[in-house]
Parts: C-alpha cells; structure tokens; sequence
C-alpha cells in the first residue's frame, strides 16, 4: 500500500510538471477563421496589389454588424465585430517558449479612419481570461503601434508613421519571450528594429496569436456620428509564419540601435473599471480590452 502511494504521488508530480509549462510546436502556426463566418470575411485572393511578397494573400473585410458570439468571446455584447484568423492552440498552460512571428501587412490606399471606434490588426490573446496580452492597432492619428494591455501598466511602441503607412506592404517580425517577469519583445518593421522591450510580456500567458481586424468602442463612434453607418474596412495579410528558434529573418549581428522605451501610463490615470456599454470588456466572458490611446493622450496635453 505505502508502495502503491508513493508511484501515484510520483506519478501526479510527473503531471504536474508536464502542465506547469507548455512548449509551442511549429504545428502552433495551423490557423483557422475566429469569431466571423460571413461570407466575405475572409478570403484567399490574388495580389491585386502586384508588390506582395507571396503570392496568392489573405482578404479580411470587416462590414457593420459582423459580430459573433462564442464561449469566452460575446463581441455582439461587448459591441465589438471581427473578421479574424487565429492559431488553433487554446494553451492549458503558460507557454514558455520564445517565439518568432513574421507576417506582411498591406492597408489600401482609402482605408478609412474609424475614430473614436478602434481598430486592432493583430492581438496576443491569453486564453484564460479572454483579455490580449498585446495589440497592434491603428491609432486615432492614423499610425500604427504595439501596446500590452496585460496589466495597469500600459505601454506603447509606435511602429509605422500615418504618413507611411497606406499603400505599400509592411514586413512585421516580432520575437517574443513569454513571461509573467522577465520576457523579452522586439519588433523590426520593413527591417529596422523598432522595439527592444524587456520586462513582463503577459499574466497567465496562455497566449495564441490572432490577426484581421477587430474593432471596439463602436457605441462612442455611434454617439459621435449617429447618422453614419460604420466604413467597410478591408486589409490584406502574408500568411503569418511562426519559429522557435532564430529563422534569419533579421541580421545575426543587429545593426545598433536606440532603445525605444514605451510611453508608461501610471495606474493612478487608468479606470479601474470599464463601461460595458461603451464597447470596453474586461474580465472573463468579454471579447476585448481597451487601452487607452497614447496619441490621444498626447494631443491634449499640447
């Protein structure tokens, strides 16, 4: 009997450690449609653009009302609509593996702005509690940044110019180092280093990638504009590749850099809660979290 205990306390530590920490495997890059169905969300086309790096790319349309309802993620009740493709894993446990994502991104020439609705083209989510752990949206200025939102220390990283942004094709290449303390996040946009971030990078960081486009605050945009229906939006996507060791995809020896430190906004100015109405969601069962925006910020306090 005491033997029999001592193999099944053996066995349920053996288990314990196989779920304290998960590794990513390359088969974490399998994606598939997440919270759209219509039929023009998502599509398979050929670069009408003829500059795309591969051939054929990703369509994401994103039109008034395209909202869906699943377990975790309620967008019609937290007043968000997405068209999104996300990785197929749904972590057990923390990922613990550093990770490296390359993607191209293409906005049209009149993608339109959306203000004070937001639009995000990429999210880390973590799966435990529905909340992303970063983001990568269009701003109210119409440029491009990376933002956490995995805790009340909020930071930003701005990525490409307004001026810059529409009617070419972006190479976006993040490495990630997944941890509640000391992780790691470098961004290169079109080969030039533009984050060198270390620091926590998540809180449970049960973490799966998503990208298309995902908008919240749609009930201020309505309170600002309540005779204008929301724009179609459409942008274009490479394919997503995803390594876990250094692909070669940024020089072996980087070109020295200045450090880009993240605009910090204190915990004293951050709401501690959020209006359900106004498209903000927090807490488990909602489908977004917003940030607050770091341009906006900055233009009243000019």
């Amino acid at each position: 009997m005491r033997r029999f205990i001592h193999i099944l306390a053996a066995v349920f530590l053996l288990a314990a450690g196989c779920f304290s920490s998960v590794e990513a495997s390359e088969n974490d890059i399998a994606f598939k449609k997440f919270l759209n169905d219509r039929q023009w969300g998502y599509e398979v086309v050929v670069d009408p653009t003829g500059l795309a790096p591969v051939d054929p790319i990703e369509r994401f349309e994103l039109r008034a009302g395209d909202c869906s309802v699943t377990p975790l993620y309620d967008d019609c009740g937290a007043g968000a609509e997405r068209t999104e493709m996300a990785q197929m894993r749904r972590p057990r446990a923390a990922v613990s593996a550093t990770e490296w994502y390359r993607w191209h991104l293409y906005f049209p020439k009149d993608y339109p702005d959306i203000y004070p609705a937001r639009a995000r083209h990429g999210q880390f989510l973590q799966h435990a509690d529905a909340r992303p752990a970063w983001v990568l949206e269009v701003g109210s200025t119409g440029a491009f940044w990376l933002g956490s939102a995995f805790d009340h220390e909020q930071r930003y990283f701005p990525l490409i110019d307004e001026n810059q942004l529409k009617a070419q094709w972006h190479e976006i290449v993040l490495r990630i180092n997944w941890s509640s303390s000391q992780g790691r996040l470098d961004a290169w946009i079109d080969g030039e280093q533009k984050t060198a971030y270390r620091g926590p990078t998540c809180s449970s960081c049960r973490v799966f990638f998503s990208y298309g486009i995902q908008r919240s605050n749609l009930t201020k945009y309505r309170e600002h504009y309540p005779d204008r229906e929301l724009s179609v939006q459409v942008v274009f996507f490479s394919p997503p590749e995803m390594r876990l060791t250094d692909p070669g995809w940024i020089p072996i020896e980087p070109v020295l850099v200045e450090k880009v430190e993240p605009i910090i906004i204190p915990p004293t100015l951050i709401p501690s809660s959020t209006d359900r109405s106004n498209g903000d969601a927090t807490g488990t069962g909602q489908a977004d979290t917003s940030t607050k925006d770091p341009e906006l910020e900055g233009s009243r306090n000019q």
